[in-house]
């Protein structure tokens, strides 16, 4: 019998990912052995409840507490990794990294900057938690880590990202950028992109300082805009009901308005809850884009 996953039927609903790159504001790295991920990050095989609990404050205080691990030369990982500055922990005991991950959870730096490369890309390939991740998380991985420069981009297996239906999902550090649909064959492109400084639009899920329909009405600029510059305006707050909103900007020196509607999308989040009624998914969808910026500047003729 064919397996259903969840990633097959939020892309046959058509739902979008647009508006979903909410993520936490700093991000450390923890090296753990795949094979001791377990369905918490913070209930690894082998943590110590010191360490679990940091990771858990940690979570709380708006600083995600990544496992990770790598196919081959494991070893030469650092214990515990900074992506935003480089900063680098080896050969410390679980009492030690309970102790720098709460300190870091109250502002603190884990350690002195240092080199470091450009990006770090984490790939969900958590085979125990989502099925859909072990499907594509790992291929996108291993297509990766097989064409990715290590002094430039350093690509990590990371315990549950969320995001099942979006797999494969990845976070890219330091520049909080998060992706999903990729696969293998989007790999390339998806590189690419990144080290060229720019976001990978079919695969970019939003920008995590603003809020939904913001990061939706700016993805669409930024589809429209063929590398013109693309500028945003604060939305006004949503009451909770509402049902459309209007979002303004402007692709290069021409102003655009985004008309965006919501649309609650009846999908599973994750593969475990496929055929138990799911719960309401809202997402804001782009009704039109008004603005007068030529057609060299990404507008439709």
């Amino acid at each position: 019998m064919t397996r259903t996953f969840c990633r097959d039927i939020c892309c046959a609903a058509d739902e979008p990912m647009a508006g979903t790159g909410k993520l936490a504001e700093r991000y450390l790295i923890l090296r753990w052995p795949r094979a001791k991920w377990r369905h918490r990050r913070d209930s690894a095989d082998g943590m110590t409840p010191a360490l679990s609990q940091a990771i858990g404050a940690a979570t709380a205080a708006g600083l995600y507490v990544a496992l990770c691990d790598r196919t081959g030369d494991t070893d030469a990982l650092p214990d515990l990794y900074d992506p935003a500055t480089g900063a680098t922990i080896h050969r410390a005991d679980q009492a030690t990294l309970a102790a720098l991950i709460t300190n870091a959870s109250a502002g603190a730096a884990i350690g002195a900057p240092a080199p470091h490369p450009a990006h770090t890309i984490l790939v969900c390939t958590d085979s125990r938690r989502d099925p859909c991740c072990a499907k594509w998380g790992y291929a996108t991985y291993r297509a990766l880590d097989a064409i990715a420069d290590p002094a430039q981009t350093r690509v990590l297996q990371a315990a549950h990202l969320g995001g099942c239906k979006y797999a494969a999902s990845l976070v890219l550090l330091p520049t909080r950028q998060r992706y999903g649909r990729l696969d293998a064959e989007t790999a390339p492109a998806f590189l690419a992109a990144i080290t060229s400084g720019q976001p990978y639009l079919p695969g970019f899920r939003g920008d995590p300082t603003r809020s939904p329909p913001e990061q939706v009405a700016h993805l669409a600029l930024l589809q429209q805009a063929a590398g013109a510059p693309v500028t945003l305006q604060a939305a006004p707050p949503l009451d909770a009901n509402a049902t459309s909103c209007t979002v303004h900007g402007q692709i290069g020196s021409y102003p655009a308005t985004v008309h965006l509607h919501r649309h609650d999308f009846t999908t599973p989040a994750r593969c475990a809850a496929i055929g138990t009624p799911p719960a309401p998914s809202p997402r804001w969808l782009v009704h039109r884009i008004d603005s007068n910026a030529p057609p060299t500047q990404g507008t439709p003729a």
